[in-house]
């Protein structure tokens, strides 16, 4: 009984750390110059959508809820359409790998700036959930959420 025990602990500590070593291996990513290395790592459709929802939001905040059948509610499906064909296009693994690495230096004081030196807070969040922040948080930081996706924890979200 106790070698099952045992076991039980030996997987649910793995299960914990699986996460951060997969923070390492994204810093260990971000020091190259190729970001197509981050494939792996980045659930490229989900940051995308991120973005998208966080530029919707924005843009709520800024104009107020639209009625529905209004010039502004029509404006407003436009823009986010804009924004999500705008997404598709400029949000790559180059893009990623350049948002990190600058949340990585403005989270840090002074060189070398390491993804891993940047983190303020990294935990669950949820069974397959986990946020990081890069920076604290009266500096404004970057959050990036990962999930389990596929069997493997990949980044889904970048937040400012």
């Amino acid at each position: 009984m106790k070698f099952i025990y045992a076991l039980l602990f030996a997987v649910l500590l793995a299960f914990l750390a699986w996460p951060y070593y997969r923070i390492y291996q994204i810093d260990d990513v971000l020091g190259r110059d190729n970001p197509e290395e981050l494939a792996p790592l980045v659930d490229l459709a989900a940051v995308r959508a991120g973005v998208v929802q966080q530029l919707d939001a924005r843009m709520q905040a800024t104009t107020g809820q639209a009625t529905q059948g209004s010039v502004l509610d029509w404006v407003h499906e436009n823009l986010r359409k804009l924004g999500s064909d705008t997404a598709d296009q400029l949000i790559d693994l180059e893009w990623v790998r350049e948002t990190l690495q600058r949340a990585a230096r403005e989270a840090i004081a002074e060189p070398p700036y390491y993804l891993m030196k940047s983190i303020d807070y990294a935990f669950f969040d949820g069974l397959d959930s986990f946020l990081i922040r890069l920076g604290p948080l009266e500096q404004n930081p970057t959050h990036v959420r990962m999930q389990l996706r596929g069997g493997n924890w990949r980044i889904t979200g970048i937040y400012n």
